[in-house]
């Protein structure tokens, strides 16, 4: 929910024709997430599209939970790659605001992308779902280091507050919390309460 938004990225080369297929499947399993929403995805319905009998998709996912976290996973990439890896931010503030900048986003594409995860929440936090769970598990995981590592690096120039280390989780769960406020509330503005709370934490904790 990288909710979220830096989602764990896998960076692995697409190189089999079973990787290709998968990716394949994964680019048609999103644009049925996009038109019909999580709650009405159905498997069935994708397999129809794409001609693929059921036997077949199971060589290639063991259920759709797994399906739906190769598909997000891919459609991060696609974004990282597009709008996030050149971005040379220098600054705390900046290097927060790229962080935070699949929440801030005003682009179409990236909207659909947290509309669906946002969307999937409740299946990220059930347990039971043991490809979702471990999915967002370690994609927080991933959050809290990358945040982790650049709050160090700028204790170490002396620029911000030891103390800052302990909110690391709480801006997450922070903006989490907002992005679903963005979705529940009509005229909420995410954007703009979100850029407002980074920077009160910039300026809160800076030396």
């Amino acid at each position: 929910m990288d909710i979220i938004f830096f989602i764990n990225i896998q960076r692995k080369k697409m190189s089999s024709k079973k990787e290709l297929r998968k990716k394949e499947i994964a680019l048609k399993a999103y644009e049925s997430l996009v038109i019909e929403g999580v709650d009405k995805f159905s498997l069935n319905g994708l397999l129809e599209k794409i001609s693929m009998s059921k036997g077949n998709f199971y060589h290639y996912f063991s259920n759709k939970d797994e399906l739906f976290c190769f598909t997000i996973n891919q459609k991060y990439e696609e974004i990282y790659t597009k709008y996030l890896e050149k971005n040379n931010n220098t600054t705390f503030d900046e290097k927060l605001n790229g962080i935070f900048f699949i929440y801030l986003s005003d682009k179409q594409e990236i909207k659909e992308y947290m509309s669906i995860i946002n969307q999937m929440y409740y299946m990220f936090s059930n347990e039971k779902n043991t490809h979702l769970y471990s999915y967002m598990q370690a994609t927080y995981v991933h959050q809290f280091s990358t945040l982790e590592a650049i709050i160090n690096s700028e204790i170490q120039k002396g620029l911000l507050k030891e103390d800052i280390k302990v909110m690391i989780k709480p801006i997450f769960a922070t903006a989490d919390g907002m992005l679903t406020h963005s979705f529940m509330l009509k005229d909420y503005d995410l954007n703009k309460e979100l850029s407002k709370y980074l920077e009160f934490i910039v300026n809160t904790y800076k030396i």
